[in-house]
């Protein structure tokens, strides 16, 4: 596709999920992104984070030997990184909470005040206990039900709410002060005015009374400046989980817009403390940590900007350092995200702390025009900061296409020249590298329709396999891209550019005759994949076959792999958009391997699956094959394949070829097409073959009349059967073929 050679994928240990803020932050695998920069910039180098989005990967880049400048304007985000950077310890944070509990108000300790908001009585005993959180029901505005574990009988579980609980509810309501406060706290135009009343809305009376009982007894506590600063943290946690965006039953579902469910959980934000402790102590050595213009002390550490780029730039003029990379994550639009964080600073540092969000508060929608227009502009001051030829690595997380095409358009119009791309679609991860190198713009030698199609047949015919909407697209806007071909108009950013090309790309893959529409089905859920319509038979050799053949190959030469070897290692192998699923490498894994005994947390072969094993298998298959082609009265051609025919008959009745992985795709190409063709293949994959076929349609579809699929054991059992007839033959292997229809649900270990 590229004469550029491309980079690897790179992989990481999965995904964080225990780090306050995580739904709203970029999801990135752990370690990923610094191991990309490893292979760009030597540790000890100055490396630039444009956008500031990700706490995570600033801390792995300065943990990784960097010196990181964060540029970030979101107040929330600055306390994060600087507290992280502390590596703050439990007994600090419970030190602070104990200060705080023994507070007063009204001659009652602040933490028997605060605990009585979520009282209420067991069905089972009576008791009176602590409910662990409430389920509302939005369109009533209405109390359904409490969630309880009572101590002293034992009962748990979901209950309905009495009349107790509804007039505990009202009596201990400060509701309207709270509000005022809330709104007064940041009242510095009448349109952050109106968007701090939203903000507000998706609190309920309880929890934002709760959250500023909290906040003003911080205030007025007479404790240390580091103790107000952990319970300010724990505050930051508690204004996430005790808003009404969480969906019950739970989910995983990442809040986009300021919105509440139709059902949602009412967390008792006091019981939860230690879960806000435990996330915030998860940095276990502290790093430097500065704010600019100080620079950290050492060969490593952070140091925050605290405002755009822009201002970084204007500030000076002269390059201050020389920095050696770019790594970002760029952030999705999230309307939710940034109009909570922009209240949030109003409600624990006052008016002042809003500013910097202003903007956020005041735009009531996020489109991609605004989106690209906002990237372009981040990048235009990278651009200028950067020297030539120094790498920018960007990782674009939950992608989906107007995400990716606004990213790729807005770098080439800052001056970028993309270098590589590498995507994983089933992580929604796409790592994308750039260069300031002075290239012009290009000239289109055909129409944008042919560079089009082009780029995404090239694709699917890399692949040898189909492929989804967002590995096509990515792939033709890398094309796009790295050729400079992107529509230009007068302005910088034409105002229809993303729309016009997402629906030039869904135009020629959806409504034309140029590519075959699929479904493939993953549980409840159907998706669609695309295949050249010129290109219907199945392909030769399938990337997930290469894929299998080179995994088992890295077992063959290296007795022992963990995890991260075995999926560092197939990237390396298969780079830039050709990068194996995540979901394939674990299947491979769980079909050859199992855990080694000596407690690494690596991975051995199967004795069953071993070489020498599978060989002496496949040759006593053949042998067996023989013996009874004979016997039920065939001409047996012997060798690989191995053919039955009819005596004086030139053509095969049944050829077999015995194969010792599932890598199908090749073998089946070729097959001769005369008479029946049968695969026979290792039972112990199965599970594999399933997951290719279900995973592939053209390969599924390519097992139909002539050609059938048998596992050793099944073949080995027909061939020791005396009474087996040839009928008896055929209708055993036609039967045997209804076991590969439906793939069966495995349990991925965790990574």
């Amino acid at each position: 596709m590229s004469a550029i050679r491309p980079l690897p994928y790179f992989s990481g240990e999965g995904l964080l999920e225990h780090l306050p803020l995580q739904r709203f932050l970029p999801p990135l695998s752990r370690g990923a992104m610094a191991y990309g920069l490893s292979q760009m910039a030597a540790p000890g180098s100055w490396i630039i984070d444009p956008f500031g989005a990700s706490p995570q990967l600033a801390l792995e880049t300065a943990q990784a030997g960097y010196k990181t400048l964060v540029i970030c304007n979101n107040p929330i985000l600055q306390f994060y990184i600087e507290l992280l950077c502390s590596a703050p310890k439990r007994e600090d944070f419970y030190a602070a909470l104990a200060d705080f509990a023994i507070e007063k108000q009204d001659d009652v300790r602040l933490e028997t005040t605060l605990q009585s908001l979520y009282q209420t009585r067991c069905p089972h005993c009576g008791d009176l206990i602590p409910a662990q959180s409430y389920i509302w029901r939005k369109d009533q505005n209405q109390l359904k039900s409490k969630n309880i574990s009572c101590r002293t009988c034992g009962t748990e579980g979901e209950f309905p709410v009495d009349a107790e609980d509804i007039q505990r509810l009202s009596s201990s309501s400060l509701d309207a002060l709270h509000r005022a406060r809330a709104l007064q706290r940041v009242n510095i135009s009448p349109d952050v005015l109106k968007a701090a009343e939203d903000v507000s809305q998706v609190y309920t009376t309880r929890s934002l009374n709760f959250i500023f009982t909290f906040l003003n007894r911080i205030e007025r506590m007479d404790t240390s400046a580091y103790h107000k600063k952990l319970l300010y943290a724990i505050l930051i946690f508690l204004l996430d989980e005790g808003n009404s965006m969480w969906t019950w039953p739970a989910s995983k579902a990442r809040p986009k817009i300021l919105s509440t469910p139709g059902q949602f959980r009412e967390q008792n934000l006091w019981l939860i403390m230690d879960k806000a402790i435990e996330q915030w102590c998860s940095v276990k050595n502290p790093l430097p940590f500065s704010v600019w213009p100080e620079i950290p002390q050492g060969e490593t550490g952070i140091c925050l900007y605290k405002g755009r780029i822009s201002g970084f730039r204007s500030e000076h003029p002269d390059q201050p350092v020389q920095f050696a990379a770019a790594c970002t994550a760029f952030p999705r639009p999230n309307q939710a995200f940034w109009s909570l964080t922009a209240v949030w600073s109003g409600w624990l540092w006052g008016k002042n702390a809003v500013l910097p969000m202003k903007s956020a508060l005041e735009r009531r929608r996020f489109d991609w025009y605004w989106y690209t227009a906002a990237v372009h502009q981040t990048l235009s001051g990278l651009h200028e900061i950067l020297a030539a030829n120094i790498p920018f690595l960007g990782a674009v997380s939950e992608a989906e296409i107007a995400f990716v095409a606004s990213t790729f358009f807005a770098a080439e119009n800052s001056g970028l020249t993309v270098k590589s791309c590498a995507m994983r679609a089933d992580e929604e991860i796409i790592q994308i590298i750039w260069e300031k190198d002075g290239q012009g713009k290009s000239k289109a030698t055909s129409s944008v329709e042919e560079v089009y199609l082009d780029s995404m047949k090239n694709y699917l015919l890399a692949r040898n396999e189909p492929a989804d909407e967002l590995e096509v697209t990515t792939a033709c806007l890398f094309d796009i891209s790295r050729n400079k071909l992107f529509p230009m108009g007068e302005d910088p950013i034409p105002y229809h550019a993303i729309k016009d090309i997402q629906q030039e790309i869904s135009t020629l893959l959806n409504e034309t005759d140029f590519f075959t529409r699929l479904t493939v089905q993953h549980g409840s859920q159907e998706k669609q994949i695309y295949w050249p319509a010129a290109n219907s038979h199945t392909p030769r050799t399938t990337l997930s076959d290469h894929v299998e053949i080179a995994f088992y190959e890295m077992f063959s030469k290296t007795n022992q792999l963990t995890y991260m070897e075995v999926d560092r290692g197939l990237c390396s192998q298969f780079p830039g958009l050709l990068t194996p699923s995540k979901e394939l490498v674990k299947m491979l894994i769980h079909s050859y391997t199992e855990t080694s005994r000596d407690q690494t947390g690596s991975y051995v072969l199967k004795n069953e699956i071993k070489k020498s094993v599978l060989e002496k298998e496949q040759q006593k298959i053949i042998g067996d094959l023989a013996v009874l082609g004979t016997r039920l009265g065939y001409f047996v051609q012997a060798g690989q394949p191995l053919i039955w025919k009819e005596e004086n008959d030139s053509d095969p009745v049944i050829t077999f070829t015995v194969i010792t992985t599932t890598a199908i795709s090749q073998q089946i190409s070729a097959i001769s097409k005369t008479g029946l063709q049968v695969v026979i293949y290792p039972n112990i994959l199965s599970e594999l073959l399933e997951y290719k076929t279900n995973h592939n349609p053209l390969l599924a579809s390519s097992l139909g009349e002539q050609v059938k699929i048998l596992h050793y054991q099944k073949i080995l059992d027909l061939c020791q059967t005396e009474t087996l007839q040839r009928s008896d033959f055929f209708t055993s292997i036609e039967e045997s073929q209804h076991d590969h229809q439906q793939p069966s649900q495995i349990s991925f270990f965790p990574t």
